[in-house]
């Protein structure tokens, strides 16, 4: 792993616990994460739009799933529908054990952090994440201070 992945990966492992720190199979990690990324893009889709929001997300897709071939064949739903999670998400990491769900969603959740913060800045992004988390104020600060 690279600086650049240890800094990005532990915001990316405190945002999975963000989104519910009792998730521990891997379809219950599979499905945190895609309500982290749905949270997270409520406030991104307010600067950037929905269709911007999405750009992000297919990157991060398209980045993840290079990186880990456990999230090969998982989508984006069509715009036009209004499901909850990446498709094939749940049934992709179903047959693996946690420690593997959970790797493969921090690397899908690093990589939206790094399109984010190339895109937008450390500073804006922050805002996003305080902003769908705002109950976790200083916690969020110690974990998201820039790495260098």
């Amino acid at each position: 792993m690279t600086d650049h992945e240890v800094a990005v990966s532990d915001p990316a492992r405190c945002l999975l616990m963000y989104g519910d720190e009792n998730s521990r199979d891997a379809v219950g990690l599979a499905s945190t994460g895609s309500i982290v990324l749905q949270k997270l893009g409520g406030h991104l889709a307010l600067l950037i739009g929905p269709t911007g929001y999405r750009a992000v997300l297919t990157r991060a897709l398209q980045s993840a799933q290079m990186g880990s071939s456990w999230l090969a064949g998982i989508e984006l739903p069509k715009q036009s529908e209004k499901e909850e999670e990446l498709r094939g998400i749940s049934q992709r990491l179903g047959g693996l054990d946690s420690v593997q769900a959970q790797a493969a969603i921090v690397t899908l959740l690093m990589g939206f952090l790094d399109v984010l913060t190339s895109m937008l800045g450390w500073e804006m992004s922050y805002r996003i994440v305080s902003a769908a988390w705002p109950e976790k104020g200083a916690e969020s600060s110690r974990r998201f201070t820039p790495r260098t």
